[in-house]
């Protein structure tokens, strides 16, 4: 049976009603009944078994704490299992071979999976109060700065509507092999520099570092010499320090990434994204 128009997915924007909130889907905006609601897991799940961080703790902007197993964003039933749970399934059958294995995954995937992460951390703040104590003050990321990353929230459409980017994603990715510690809670690290939009992540043997918004102006600019560390296994002290070289190339820029965005009025929605670093 054909699908109806209706059934069709459409990119969500979230300066309309509904807005982001407990009560609608992160990804898709759709209001969560009893039935279609579920937890997504910000930090994925076997991430969280794995290297033992269910009662591990992050530091929030607000310099307070939480656990792994509590970072969790609203998520309707199709995109948790439909749509992210297949992009999850893929990072981590690579992530188990290797870093040449993820390296080889399309870089739509990878480039959905750091940045799920990425704003699911900011989306979980926003939902969370400054000040516990006095929540009129508000939550730990404020409506306008959530706002700021709009167009990234755009991108992460991708996970659930066909999205052209063109000539390729609109970020540097970078995979690196990485030593195991003996012990299984340090295989995992997580930083992230806001201002620039770059994070980085180890899970064990792999090391992923992004610039989600860059353009690719990094891998561009300076690709030679992280391919260099690309080719040796790195001590996580060592990836901890491309990673922060990483954010430092990602400072040095003074231009701004421009895309362009088309959505077609064909069968399905799709939508080209072409990037250029405007001076």
């Amino acid at each position: 049976m054909a699908e109806s128009p209706a059934e069709k997915p459409i990119l969500f924007h979230p300066e309309e009603p509904p807005q982001f909130g407990r009560e609608v889907c992160f990804l898709c905006g759709v209001p969560l009944s009893p039935d279609r609601n579920t937890d997504e897991h910000v930090v994925p799940k076997w991430i969280q078994e794995r290297f033992e961080l269910w009662d591990q703790k992050l530091m929030l902007l607000n310099r307070t704490q939480i656990p792994y197993r509590k970072l969790t964003i609203p998520c309707c039933l199709a995109c948790n299992r439909d749509h992210l749970g297949k992009i999850e399934e893929r990072v981590q059958k690579a992530c188990d071979q290797g870093a040449q294995a993820v390296r080889e995954l399309p870089p739509l995937t990878l480039f959905l999976w750091v940045g799920k992460i990425f704003f699911g951390l900011l989306y979980r703040e926003h939902l969370l109060p400054w000040n516990r104590r006095q929540q009129e003050e508000g939550p730990i990321v404020p409506a306008d700065l959530l706002e700021e990353f709009r167009l990234h929230h755009q991108f992460l459409q991708a996970a659930r509507v066909p999205i052209e980017f063109s000539p390729n994603v609109p970020a540097s990715l970078f995979v690196y092999d990485t030593m195991e510690p003996s012990e299984r809670k340090m295989g995992f690290d997580y930083l992230d520099f806001l201002e620039g939009m770059g994070m980085s992540i180890r899970v064990g043997k792999v090391g992923i570092v992004a610039c989600l918004q860059d353009g690719g102006a990094v891998k561009y600019s300076f690709g030679e010499g992280y391919e260099e560390f690309e080719k040796i296994k790195l001590h996580w002290m060592q990836f901890a320090e491309v990673t922060a070289r990483t954010f430092y190339d990602i400072s040095r820029f003074n231009r701004t990434p421009k895309f362009i965005i088309a959505e077609s009025n064909g069968n399905w929605p799709r939508s080209a994204c072409d990037s250029g670093i405007d001076g």
